[in-house]
């Protein structure tokens, strides 16, 4: 609850507090009239006799209101509002009685703001989580959040309370009862289904496995630093692509989309994918290049029912990481290409070409 930050002022509400008891001993002083001051005349008067004692001499007036102002503490200042008041000589007919006020406006407007702090006192009320001040009439917690852990903390208590033992059985022997009436003669729908019959089960038209989405999220696959390094260039060319996509059991390092067509970007290993730099048996080359061609198949006959044209390209590490500026300049044709779609087939085929030479 928010509160304005008049009514947290301790020292202005025991000003008007003051202020409205001073109005409230002035209205209702009963000897007021027979109280006796002297004139500057220098005679004595009393505060009802100044009447008659005016036709005597003129300043008995200013004399009465000297002398009430100082008897009562009357102010010169309003105490709401500040403004100078302006007494009148018959200081008893002043306002009705609203001393150090310059108007019963403002003496109603303290009397509802010291309310007002008085019952802002009355709902005060410390957090039991997190000792916070907060304003409410019967919560014992300043938030949602510490109400939560409130609730939280009474449930490990409640659990944790040996005392309770006897409720937690009876519980749990009834939530047995239960479950096994319910489920008599009941088998899930994976019953029996073992390998690849469970596996799948989760597979759609397009080929994708969402089993495997769903492990792939949970699956943590540290970036190469080829792959940092060609990520970097898709930031540079604001490229709308995804890390690490997962296809028919297969994971590819990149996902690069275009208005009409799909790339998934391979970063090859020199060591593991055979280049030519790093094997010199030409049959060893041979048989990794028909494995990155059957994973290539993947792409290209499984996924289906979509608008859009999909493709593989590779580029290998060393051309990521010691001829960056080369990379850099194909993916830009690439992605310039993307509403030419001839332009785009033969951007492609030059990448390809360029994997080649180190195959």
């Amino acid at each position: 609850m928010r509160v304005d930050n008049n009514i947290v002022d301790e020292h202005r509400i025991t000003q008007l507090q003051q202020a409205i008891e001073n109005t409230v001993n002035f209205k209702q002083f009963e000897n007021r009239g027979s109280l006796e001051f002297k004139c500057k005349c220098g005679n004595a008067v009393t505060v009802n006799g100044a009447t008659s004692h005016a036709t005597i001499c003129n300043l008995v007036h200013e004399s009465k209101r000297e002398f009430l102002k100082s008897f009562f503490r009357i102010k010169d200042v309003c105490v709401f509002c500040s403004n100078k008041i302006e007494y009148e000589s018959e200081i008893r007919k002043l306002r009705k009685g609203k001393i150090d006020f310059c108007s019963s406006k403002c003496f109603t407007a303290a009397k509802v703001l010291v309310k007002k702090y008085e019952l802002y006192e009355s709902r005060t009320k410390i957090c039991v989580i997190c000792n916070k001040q907060f304003i409410s009439n019967n919560c014992t917690t300043c938030s949602d959040e510490c109400a939560a852990k409130l609730m939280s903390k009474k449930a490990k208590d409640w659990w944790s309370d040996e005392d309770n033992n006897d409720q937690i059985i009876a519980r749990n022997e009834k939530i047995g009862k239960i479950a096994s009436a319910s489920n008599t003669g009941r088998h899930p729908w994976n019953h029996e289904l073992h390998g690849r019959e469970y596996l799948e089960h989760y597979e759609d038209e397009n080929g994708r496995n969402s089993l495997h989405e769903a492990l792939k999220k949970t699956f943590f696959k540290v970036k190469t630093k080829p792959e940092i390094a060609f990520e970097e260039i898709l930031k540079q060319l604001s490229a709308r692509y995804k890390y690490s996509f997962f296809c028919k059991q297969h994971q590819f390092d990149f996902l690069v989309s275009l208005s009409k067509n799909v790339f998934l970007v391979e970063i090859d290993g020199d060591y593991w994918h055979k280049s030519i730099r790093r094997a010199s048996d030409e049959k060893d080359r041979q048989v990794k290049r028909q494995q990155d061609n059957e994973k290539a198949s993947v792409v290209l006959n499984s996924i289906k029912h979509t608008n859009k044209k999909w493709d593989l390209i590779r580029f290998w590490e060393i051309d990521v990481r010691r001829h960056n500026d080369v990379v850099k300049q194909f993916m830009q044709k690439l992605i310039g290409s993307e509403n030419d779609q001839s332009e785009l087939d033969n951007v492609v085929q030059e990448i390809k070409a360029y994997y080649a030479k180190s195959c």
